[in-house]
């Protein structure tokens, strides 16, 4: 077992991220790019993975590796070409900062190198089976239909990651988790900032609430855990912070730039649990149903996004009615054929309701869509109480013991009272996807307690889900006291972005 070989997948992924990442240069700027680039790595990984399984090309490593390596070239030469006007004038070059690049990419390397050094990785028997299942794939070279019942209880992408493995002659990829912790709160820390100074600026003030707020979200041994866990729920919780952060910061700023990052990462999202296909449809809605932004790009967006979701739910559900019944951990499926085809339904529903909410006649409704989606969840708990109350009451107080446990901490206590107290203060515009959003993920969440139990554990799946909403509810948190408290003000400038203003007192 050579560490080496970890460190240069990761170093790949990394690389595989920025070519494509540096399209979007000059109007996101290099910062974002390298913060983004290892995640949009991953999330392009995955995809060439999954279309090569799913194709009649053979998975192998060769295979694997060139058609990344052309990938890789291809986004090289096109963010070369977009971006070379600007290289003969040393004002205008988009790059006029490459110290910025080297101080990222020489951060993210030597981060990367001490992950795959020193190994932390927390094991569960779910992590054994996502393990199980990537080497399964990558070492037949396909989805065998034993594999069905076992995908219809987790996600695809954390899976196909964990079986690069056995091309980079591993046991497995132990560093995975760490890296991709340390390059969300890299891009918490830098997204966070553009929402608060806005791009190009920085402030002490912004820095410092930037800085306290990722380090307050850090401290939990909880969420401590969770940068090590070899598992999903995590890191659809992070896919889930730059999808919905990437979303806001394309309408606050009026930048398209943001959307191909955010569909990809939304994407991405859908492939890491069996029900973040039904959680991704809820922030899409609220961020395209109410958008400003151009219409073409967000319809191409979200048809792109909906026919690859049902494409894999389809083939899921073959796998899961051919499968047999047999688990690698042995236990009962989360999902049937039945509620699979319920899921595909509720993705294509969801989809034909966003395109017809933009007709004309709806214009209405669309500023208070997320609003509808909100209250429709949280009042769908009222019946469902009433239907399972003995279930869905046993839930919410496993649920609730996980929290008050020394696991949590007290950090979560204070968030929760700076939550309910940011009702009474100015929102930014446009963040009803940052709000709104973890508090319908919230209710989704307790809604999935009438078909499963909770239970008092730290591994229990209601309290690792909960993780889906740190990342996202501290941003929200960030951006909503962050406004306040330094007096930023908004107004829409010329140039499509966003001029901000500081109140004088």
């Amino acid at each position: 077992m050579d560490p080496l070989n970890e460190f240069y997948f990761h170093a790949a992924i990394y690389v595989l991220g920025l070519s494509w990442a540096l399209l979007a240069l000059s109007p996101i700027g290099i910062g974002s790019c390298c913060v983004l680039a290892y995640p949009l790595g991953q999330a392009i990984w995955v995809s060439i993975s999954i279309a090569l399984v799913l194709s009649p090309i053979p998975f192998t490593r060769d295979v694997l590796f060139g058609s990344v390596a052309s990938v890789m070239l291809a986004g090289t030469g096109l963010s070369l070409r977009t971006n070379w006007r600007g290289w003969d004038s040393p004002r205008s070059s988009p790059l006029r900062s490459p110290s910025t690049a080297i101080l990222f990419s020489g951060l993210f390397g030597a981060s990367a190198w001490l992950a795959t050094r020193f190994s932390m990785t927390v094991w569960t028997n779910d992590s054994h089976a996502v393990l199980g299942i990537g080497r399964s794939i990558a070492h037949y070279g396909e989805i065998a239909t034993t594999l069905g019942p076992e995908l219809a209880s987790r996600g695809l992408f954390q899976a196909i990651l964990q079986g690069m493995s056995i091309f980079l002659d591993t046991p497995f990829l132990s560093a995975n988790p760490a890296v991709l912790a340390l390059s969300a709160t890299a891009a918490f820390l830098v997204l966070g900032l553009r929402g608060l100074a806005g791009p190009g600026r920085a402030s002490t003030p912004a820095v410092a609430l930037v800085v306290l707020t990722t380090a307050a979200i850090s401290t939990p041994y909880f969420v401590i855990v969770q940068y090590f866990y070899l598992h999903e729920t995590y890191a659809a919780g992070v896919y889930l912070l730059l999808a919905a952060s990437c979303f806001w910061l394309a309408e606050i700023e009026r930048n398209p730039a943001w959307l191909p990052f955010a569909f990809v990462f939304a994407l991405a999202l859908s492939w890491h649990r069996v029900e973040t296909p039904l959680i991704t449809m809820i922030f899409l809605a609220m961020a395209i149903v109410p958008s400003r932004l151009p219409r073409c790009i967000l319809n191409w967006g979200l048809a792109i996004h909906s026919s690859l979701v049902l494409v894999w739910l389809t083939i899921l559900h073959g796998l899961r009615s051919a499968g047999d019944y047999h688990s690698i951990r042995g236990i009962k499926q989360v999902l049937t054929p039945q509620s699979i085809s319920l899921i595909a339904l509720g993705v294509a529903t969801a989809t034909l309701v966003i395109f017809a909410l933009q007709h004309p006649r709806f214009a209405g409704l669309r500023t208070i869509t997320p609003k509808l989606i909100t209250g429709v969840l949280c009042v769908s708990l009222v019946p469902a109480f009433i239907w399972k109350f003995d279930l869905l009451s046993q839930g919410l107080m496993s649920t609730l013991t996980n929290m008050a446990s020394l696991s949590w901490g007290g950090v979560w206590c204070a968030f929760l009272a700076l939550g309910l107290m940011s009702v009474l203060l100015r929102r930014p515009p446009h963040s009803a996807i940052l709000s709104l959003g973890p508090v319908a993920t919230l209710a989704f969440i307790l809604l999935l307690a009438t078909q499963q139990h909770f239970r008092v554990s730290w591994a229990d799946s209601g309290n690792r889900m909960l993780t889906y909403l740190i990342p996202t509810y501290s941003f929200s948190l960030l951006m909503v006291y962050g406004w306040e408290l330094l007096g930023i003000r908004a107004e829409p400038r010329a140039d499509a972005s966003v001029e901000h203003r500081h109140a004088t007192h």
